[in-house]
């Protein structure tokens, strides 16, 4: 943390950046107040930092059961992002915690076009990672076999990439829709119950105290998941 608070101009941004990702990753709550109280409140003209700031924000906002405003601040920064011409969905995947946002607040239209609009993305991109998190998003918002054809689809693609925390969270969904009791659902979710906490394998909406090695902080309380990067 004391990185993002000195020497702004040579490590500030980037080790920002770096405590965005966790926090977020993590669902730190306390991390993230840290962060929009301290650094957050710097001016920049880094979109990256701006981008990632607007994130924490409606991390933050979602939490505490304000959906709307954090949907708001998301569209906001995925207009300013689009405008600007980054559109890497690896990077900045705000499609996805907006299309759970538009579901929370009663829009699934909303939600279904932007959850279309990122697998278009993501499958024009190629990275894995952002194909299989699109694919998950989808899948949330459909029953049946198709939300299942999806979700299997996303695990295969995931399976192929590093990221082993999104494919625990397409594993977790898919566990959840698979039958109660039955021998595959009990198999796929023992892989993500094997894997440290921080993949959200307890649920991924709330969880145990968290400690990084640079800060010390309380634990945090249970709360409905706001993240992202989470759908």
């Amino acid at each position: 943390m004391r990185l993002a608070e000195v020497h702004w101009q040579e490590a500030g941004i980037v080790s920002t950046l770096a405590l965005t990702r966790v926090a977020l990753d993590l669902q730190d709550s306390a991390l993230i107040e840290r962060i929009l109280d301290g650094p957050g409140r710097r001016r920049s003209s880094s979109l990256a930092l701006t981008a990632a700031l607007q994130f924490v924000k409606a991390a933050q906002d979602a939490e505490q059961g304000r959906w709307s405003s954090a949907l708001e601040t998301l569209l906001a920064c995925g207009r300013q992002l689009e405008a600007s011409g980054w559109r890497n969905p690896v990077l900045f995947s705000w499609r996805p915690w907006a299309a759970d946002l538009h579901r929370r607040v009663g829009d699934p239209h909303a939600a279904g076009a932007l959850a279309e609009e990122e697998l278009l993305r993501a499958t024009e991109w190629g990275a894995p990672v952002a194909l299989g998190r699109a694919l998950r998003v989808k899948a949330r918002l459909i029953d049946g076999d198709q939300g299942m054809r999806l979700l299997r689809e996303s695990v295969d693609v995931l399976r192929a990439s590093a990221n082993e925390l999104e494919l625990a969270r397409t594993l977790l969904l898919l566990g959840k829709r698979l039958r109660p009791g039955c021998g595959e659902a009990a198999a796929v979710l023992r892989r993500p119950r094997r894997w440290p906490r921080r993949a959200g394998c307890h649920g991924w909406s709330s969880g145990s105290a968290r400690r990084t090695a640079a800060v010390r902080r309380p634990p945090r309380r249970r709360r409905p998941s706001p993240v992202p990067n989470a759908p």
